[in-house]
């Protein structure tokens, strides 16, 4: 799904942690309008200035959402991303499309990679897209700027329903859906809210719990709760790659090692690494408030680490490639000093980059020079099994032995040794 949100005074969902994706605000009630899978004349309903008054029993903060259904061989007509766009301009709270065929057999992920245009040409063969208003909404005025907007005269069919989105108390809400994880063998993942019961009740069934290390989250928009199968697959390869060190060296869960985590996100898997043993562990993320939210968590885990944030040269145009990357080292505040401004980073032995295939990609070469020569380990993730191939071969002259390692769903883990080739940077 993909989501568009302005600031405004309407009631908003909790901050949580999420794992990919956006907030979707699911819990709608019909109030009139026709099902869009009826056939297209009965689900064509005619604008008219019905709605301009709030509807009979609602509350002032409940919104109405209007759900337009596209179909790709209308996209000449109507442009699902432009018309997503357009929602916001006619005083939308927030706008968002989704795939029709969601939480079907017939669902089609597409996701969207750093760097790309706004408008994609990726969509769906049918694509929903939503837009919140006020109760006092004129649907009709809606529909006639798009009409107009779009050049689609004043007769064109428009296929939409109204739902109505009642107002409730969402963080409570999503505080509750929300339950403790438990990732690997070892590693139990809680958030802030979570009382002791609910940590017994999730290790209820196992028979040894002294070895199971807790980390706390804050929740917040900061990406990794551990509940993405990606963040799931690298927490678990980690805790298995650092016992098996530890077993090789004779100490206690990889001590020495040191771990890089390159889209720390919330920085989970920085921390995990700490907490199982290694050396030092730091996060490389371009989003100043997650590094801000990821220092939170290592504080609120007594745990000590940096984070980096890059600065990536682009070459010329829409379409700009990754052509330099420096760091500089963010302060827990989000600030940077003036002597922080480009930090030199040193090769570490285990690498973790759970991103999307565009980045890992075009930053293969970066990626690959921070991780330590003749042994060091990198583990990939973000990606699905159709995108691990152009993601291998990008990787391959510097960790020949590349392979998936593991697999949940569509979601694949690739882990790789460092040779003894030198990375030539520009």
């Amino acid at each position: 799904m993909i989501d568009n949100r302005r600031a405004r005074n309407e009631p908003q969902s909790a901050p949580l942690p999420l794992s990919c994706g956006c907030v979707h605000l699911s819990r709608s009630k019909r109030l009139q309008g026709h099902s869009l899978e009826e056939d297209e004349a009965s689900a064509t309903i005619q604008a008219n200035n019905e709605w301009t008054e709030p509807w009979t029993g609602a509350e002032s903060n409940d919104m109405v959402r209007i759900v337009f259904d596209c179909y790709e061989k209308d996209r000449m007509l109507i442009d699902p991303w432009l018309l997503s766009e357009l929602l916001l301009e006619t005083g939308a709270y927030s706008s968002q499309i989704e795939d029709a065929a969601k939480d079907t057999r017939d669902e089609t992920p597409i996701f969207g990679e750093h760097g790309e245009p706004a408008c994609s040409e990726k969509i769906w063969n049918r694509s929903l897209v939503m837009a919140d208003y006020g109760l006092d909404v004129d649907v009709g005025s809606v529909l006639s700027l798009i009409k107009e907007a779009f050049q689609l005269g004043a007769s064109y069919p428009m296929r939409y329903r109204l739902e109505r989105i009642v107002d409730r108390d969402w963080q409570k809400e999503v505080q509750e859906s929300w339950k403790p994880l438990l990732l690997g063998d070892r590693l139990l993942v809680k958030f802030t809210w979570h009382e002791e019961e609910d940590v017994k009740a999730l290790l209820a069934s196992r028979t040894a719990v002294e070895d199971v290390k807790v980390l706390a989250l804050e929740g917040g928009a900061a990406f990794g709760s551990g509940e993405h199968p990606t963040t799931a697959m690298c927490c678990a390869w980690l805790q298995s790659h650092l016992a098996a060190e530890s077993t090789k060296a004779g100490t206690d869960g990889g001590e020495g090692l040191s771990v890089c985590d390159y889209g720390a996100g919330s920085g989970i898997l920085a921390m995990a690494a700490l907490l199982f043993g290694a050396g030092t562990a730091f996060g490389v993320e371009i989003d100043v408030f997650a590094i801000q939210s990821a220092y939170r968590n290592a504080e609120m885990n007594g745990l000590q680490m940096a984070f980096v944030q890059p600065v990536e040269t682009k070459t010329e145009g829409i379409d700009g490639r990754i052509a330099c990357v420096t760091y500089q080292l963010v302060q827990p505040d989000g600030s940077v000093d003036e002597e922080d401004e480009e930090v030199q980073i040193a090769p570490t032995d285990v690498m973790l980059a759970n991103i999307l295939k565009r980045p890992l990609i075009e930053l293969s070469k970066q990626i690959s020079s921070l991780t330590k020569l003749e042994g060091g380990k990198v583990a990939l993730a973000g990606l699905l099994e159709e995108q691990a191939e152009d993601v291998m071969a990008a990787y391959r002259p510097y960790f020949p032995d590349i392979a998936p390692a593991d697999q949940e769903g569509e979601w694949v883990l690739l882990v790789g040794t460092r040779n003894d080739v030198p990375v030539v940077l520009p």
